[in-house]
């Protein structure tokens, strides 16, 4: 009779831990996927404000290219800068396949290949909040510019592409 009763007693304690087992890795998977969740949905709120009000930008007005220079083709194009505070902004100009990316940060820094417009200035530094500026990229060898994209930073987290130009006009035709 005594060695009937261990044997219920075993399978009891066996099933209680299978039980906390389930409970410990339902724990542990749980918080693994609240803070991974929790992280991207920051991410998304911070780039939400950027992306959506329309905050970071390309002025279409003062971008084009100069194909006056058959060896040194120009690129200008225009950031502009609305209420949000963002730590750099990526610029990926591309043109017959290739393309040329420049960053652009808060910090005055000389990026080879980038000048300020009007003046000429290596000095160069990113819009700050409610402002704009606009510069020029040099060195392309292509016809036209096919696309201008950027994409800016914003509390550490690397935001999606928040304007686009597809046509960039001749400056020439614009003058």
């Amino acid at each position: 009779m005594v060695l009937k009763n261990k044997k219920g007693l075993s399978a009891v304690i066996a099933a209680v831990i299978l039980i906390l087992l389930v409970m410990v890795v339902t724990g542990i998977v749980w918080t693994a996927i609240t803070g991974l969740v929790r992280d991207e949905t920051e991410r998304t709120q911070t780039c939400f404000q950027v992306g959506l009000s329309d905050n970071v930008r390309i002025n279409e007005d003062f971008t084009c290219y100069n194909t006056t220079n058959s060896t040194n083709k120009k690129v200008r194009f225009s950031i502009g800068i609305g209420d949000v505070e963002i730590e750099s902004l990526l610029v990926s100009i591309s043109a017959d396949g290739s393309s040329k990316s420049f960053t652009l940060t808060n910090e005055e820094t000389t990026i080879s290949g980038l000048v300020n417009y009007p003046d000429g200035s290596t000095n160069i530094v990113l819009p700050q909040k409610n402002s704009g500026k606009t510069y020029i990229a040099e060195g392309f060898v292509a016809s036209e510019v096919d696309s201008i994209r950027i994409a800016p930073t914003i509390d550490g987290n690397f935001c999606d592409v928040t304007d686009t130009i597809d046509q960039i006009d001749n400056c020439d035709i614009l003058a």
